[in-house]
């Protein structure tokens, strides 16, 4: 059956749809340090750092507040289920700058000066996040353009074949659109 791209206007209930969500983040990182090796281990050692630190002042925490507390008093965004993840070591760098600066003013550890968090690891991080977007949307384009043309396009045949490409394709489930529903009007976002 034919196959093309359409914008979720033009949906109508009983079409059927391929959704292709990225892969993991594993294949796309492995990929960013083929081509950017500097940039990832940059990253990795930054993002030791934020999370040493933090979990030194957790393991030594000796106030009678938790630090998930401390934090949050700080104005910290994150659920504990979250925290916990920084802690388990689950999280590259925290979704937001503002909650490293939040970190390193409540565990006060030198190691994490605002001038270095500033001037040396926010461009980094940056830096980094912007390829993951960018590695993330050629990705999806690439294995988009292979569903319609079933050819496999100059970004993603450098990684993987055209087997390993199908392989992707086949494990998208084919959904029937039952419901349209506006969500939202006003794009603040």
């Amino acid at each position: 059956s034919e196959k093309f791209v359409v914008v979720v206007e033009d949906l109508s209930i009983g079409d059927k749809v391929l959704i292709y969500v990225n892969p993991d983040k594993k294949l796309l990182r492995d990929i960013i340090e083929l081509k950017h090796p500097d940039l990832i281990s940059s990253a990795e050692k930054y993002s030791t750092l934020w999370r040493t630190c933090l979990n030194d002042a957790y393991q030594n925490n000796i106030m009678a507040e938790p630090l998930y507390q401390q934090l949050v008093r700080n104005y910290f965004s994150v659920s504990e289920f979250t925290f916990r993840k920084y802690i388990d070591g689950e999280v590259m760098f925290p979704r937001s700058f503002s909650d490293l600066i939040i970190i390193a003013k409540t565990i006060n550890d030198s190691r994490l000066s605002f001038d270095f968090l500033k001037s040396t690891m926010k461009p980094k991080i940056e830096e980094y996040r912007g390829k993951e977007i960018e590695y993330g949307f050629k990705f999806s384009n690439s294995i988009n353009h292979f569903i319609i043309s079933g050819e496999a396009d100059e970004f993603i045949s450098e990684w993987l074949t055209v087997a390993e490409i199908e392989n992707i394709v086949s494990q998208i489930p084919v959904r029937t659109i039952k419901d349209v529903e506006l969500i939202t009007q006003d794009n603040d976002d």
